[in-house]
């Protein structure tokens, strides 16, 4: 790992919420302030989500198109990743990844609706200690 993808992993724990954007059905971003529950450096960070009744919810939208971007800052330092989005929907799957969770959104998630949104990085840009950066994963 390089000094800028451990600034940035650093940056990441430090965060209490993700800016996670997906792409509407009329082709707009959305972006949405999310809590990371658990993440895997900067190249994997896993998310909750609950369906919602009525409207287009990030599960469906992400469903359509996997494609994703998040930025997560601390000062004027910041990282934009653009990635993709895995829906994981079974009880089993949930619960298992929820078990490892630094923290947890939702109280329970039997029955619930709640999904995690496993978001794997493919293209970081770094904006820190005064230096800007691509990086490819």
């Amino acid at each position: 790992m390089n000094y800028l993808e451990e600034r940035a992993t650093a940056i990441l724990e430090s965060a209490t919420t993700i800016t996670l954007a997906s792409v509407n059905e009329e082709g707009f971003p959305r972006p949405m302030a999310m809590i990371p529950i658990l993440h895997d450096g900067i190249q994997t960070i896993y998310f909750e989500t609950k369906e919602r009744e009525g409207g287009q919810t990030k599960v469906n939208q992400f469903q359509a198109n996997e494609k994703a971007g998040i930025e997560f800052h601390q000062g004027i330092d910041s990282v934009t990743i653009f990635g993709e989005i895995e829906v994981i929907s079974s009880i089993e799957e949930v619960e298992s990844i929820r078990e490892k969770a630094d923290r947890k959104y939702f109280a329970s998630v039997s029955n619930d609706g709640v999904s995690v949104l496993k978001f794997t990085s493919v293209r970081a840009l770094y904006v820190i200690d005064g230096q800007f950066k691509r990086q490819e994963f």
